[in-house]
């Protein structure tokens, strides 16, 4: 992505309850056929210092949120919410969201999210990961990333708990 373009956009977490309700206000416009209470009872399963709102000239144009996860042997962020307005998409932003999520939270060993666009995050480095982990509604692939050279191939990664969200 050349700097002018990175200019345009900035990445920052939320700050206040009233920058929560524009995110829902966004996340309405991206899920239209969600009703609030459930986007809300999404959006606030991180808190606001791990909510990332992308924006272009004070306009959220995406969103992204790590939680942790109810791991024993590693510390493992849950990445949801990732989304990018549809006319900005195609242009790395969704990279450049992730990237942030990850690089914010170096305390966890890897991230794990449910996709159904295997192909963007397999290009960001994520990879297909189905073991112990249940299938999530709606069809998606489970995908991790880890910030561990070799943490994907140790034995007991396939021994972790079994969960459903």
């Amino acid at each position: 992505m050349d700097k002018t373009f990175e200019k345009e956009f900035n990445v920052a977490s939320v700050k206040s309850p009233s920058e929560f309700k524009c995110l829902l206000d966004y996340l309405e416009l991206i899920y239209p056929n969600q009703d609030r209470s459930s986007l809300r009872a999404n959006a606030s399963m991180a808190s606001y210092d791990q909510t990332y709102l992308l924006k272009k000239n004070n306009e959220i144009v995406g969103s992204i949120w790590v939680i942790k996860l109810p791991f024993t042997d590693f510390n493992v962020g849950g990445i949801g919410g990732v989304t990018i307005m549809e006319k900005y998409r195609a242009r790395g932003l969704g990279k450049l969201l992730v990237e942030h999520a990850i690089q914010s939270n170096p305390n966890f060993d890897a991230f794990l999210l449910w996709t159904r666009v295997p192909e963007f995050f397999k290009a960001i480095g994520f990879h297909p990961f189905e073991e112990g982990i249940e299938r999530e509604i709606n069809d998606s692939t489970p995908m991790l990333y880890s910030n561990i050279q070799g943490l994907l191939d140790r034995p007991t990664v396939t021994k972790w708990p079994r969960i459903k969200f």
